[in-house]
């Protein structure tokens, strides 16, 4: 898909701690171009993002990344950008996060939008979720059943 140029951004939400294995397993089977927007030097973040956001690709995150860096992961060139795909890894752990009251509206506004999103995300958890254990308990009368 992103060859034929139907996705071109892809926002991959993780725990921090399986950044490196979803990196090696992306280097080893896709030729994807994959950034990692984690750590603690802003300027690479910045760099791996405007690469992926200029020509396209997949940028790796965490959740507090993405809290802590929402307006920089939100926009390109001062114009808002729009993930083709935005997959939250471990969904299950992405909790609605409690936000401070005393926050600026406009700080506020990004926090609902970010909560919107990542309820929207766990209702598809869920829902998926209970296909898979339908297709579980499926699967095996399937398998008895004669040819």
């Amino acid at each position: 898909m992103y060859d034929n140029k139907l996705i071109r951004h892809t926002l991959l939400v993780i725990p921090a701690s399986l950044i490196t294995n979803w990196i090696n397993e992306f280097s080893k089977w896709t030729g994807m171009r994959v950034k990692e927007f984690h750590g603690t030097s802003k300027s690479q973040r910045t760099r791996n993002l405007e690469k992926v956001q200029s020509i396209g690709g997949m940028i790796i995150t965490t959740y507090n990344m993405l809290i802590s860096n929402f307006q920089q992961l939100a926009s390109y060139r001062g114009k808002e950008l729009c993930w083709d795909y935005m997959i939250l890894d471990e969904a299950r752990y992405a909790h609605i996060w409690d936000w401070d009251h005393d926050e600026e509206p406009k700080e506020q506004e990004e926090h609902h939008y970010i909560n919107g999103r990542v309820q929207k995300a766990q209702e598809l958890v869920k829902a998926e979720s209970q296909r898979q254990m339908q297709l579980a308990e499926t699967w095996p009368r399937a398998q008895r059943q004669p040819a």
